[in-house]
């Protein structure tokens, strides 16, 4: 608990925070696995002080596949995205 709304100063302005949601399925984080995504955002967001302007995306094999489809289709959210051995095609 030394992490999170106590602990927003700028002393360490390198903390971070990562949520890595378990891909259910083979559906390449569309559906209800993709909403996993968001879902796990919005748990981490009630717990922790996030910063909306730093929010990352990255993947391998099928979440990489998940790192282009939402990186692509909600791209006002992320700052950046890391796609890794993700197909961008279907």
């Amino acid at each position: 608990q030394e992490h999170g709304r106590n602990n927003q100063s700028e002393e360490n302005p390198f903390e971070a925070f990562e949520l890595s949601p378990w891909g259910r399925g083979n559906y390449g984080y569309m559906g209800y696995s993709g909403k996993d995504i968001f879902d796990g955002i919005l748990d981490l967001k009630r717990h922790v002080l996030i910063d909306n302007t730093r929010l990352y995306l990255t993947g391998f094999s099928m979440g990489g596949w998940g790192t282009w489809y939402h990186g692509i289709t909600n791209a006002d959210i992320w700052t950046a995205i890391a796609p890794c051995a993700g197909s961008i095609s279907r």
